[in-house]
């Protein structure tokens, strides 16, 4: 069986956009967790969370991407990107055929799932925009960055609650294990943040 390794990190968090930003959070015992900035509202009891807030969809995304993609997809395209340069693979591409990609997301794309309900039900709309469910669906995020990648090989998503991500990871080292692929991209996100 051949060995299973990780080669390359990604993260977009409340410490920040990288695995540096991340790392240096961790080491320094600092927490995340923060006031409301982003969606704030009066409406919600809650006001505390580890938002999200140095992400800027314009700094990362086309404008297609921006409008086809739910936040938590959009996280991910980020994150994604980062490890697959971290591991070095856009000088060393593998064959197409041979790239899998595995997310993980709990919820899937709530901020597209909320603006339906509230076009529907706020607003009294006859009908949803049609983007809604290819923004909302949790696998939204692995399609996009297999489409990203031009990755050929196996493309899944879990939506296993907090363990999504664990599964992915390990759905990942399964396929490379078992020789489906020679190399995944596998990972986790979620904005569920969303005003409701």
């Amino acid at each position: 069986m051949p060995a299973v390794a990780v080669t390359g990190l990604g993260a977009v968090t409340a410490f920040g956009l990288g695995v540096d930003s991340l790392w240096q959070g961790l080491l320094q015992g600092r927490s995340a967790i923060a006031e409301l900035q982003r969606g704030a509202s009066q409406h919600l009891r809650m006001t505390m969370a580890a938002e999200v807030t140095a992400y800027r969809a314009e700094d990362h995304l086309a404008d297609r991407d921006f409008n086809e993609l739910d936040r938590f997809a959009q996280l991910a395209l980020v994150a994604g990107r980062e490890a697959w340069r971290h591991a070095g693979l856009l000088q060393q591409q593998p064959p197409p055929q041979a790239v899998a990609v595995v997310s993980g997301s709990a919820v899937g794309g709530k901020e597209s799932e909320d603006a339906g309900y509230a076009r529907l039900y706020g607003e009294g709309r006859a009908r949803a925009s049609p983007l809604t469910v290819p923004r909302a669906m949790a696998g939204a995020a692995s399609s996009r960055l297999a489409r990203e990648l031009g990755a050929r090989g196996p493309c899944a998503s879990h939506a296993s609650a907090c363990a999504a991500s664990s599964h992915a990871i390990a759905h990942a080292a399964l396929l490379i294990a078992s020789g489906r692929a020679e190399v995944a991209l596998a990972g986790g996100s979620e904005a569920p943040l969303a005003q409701g």
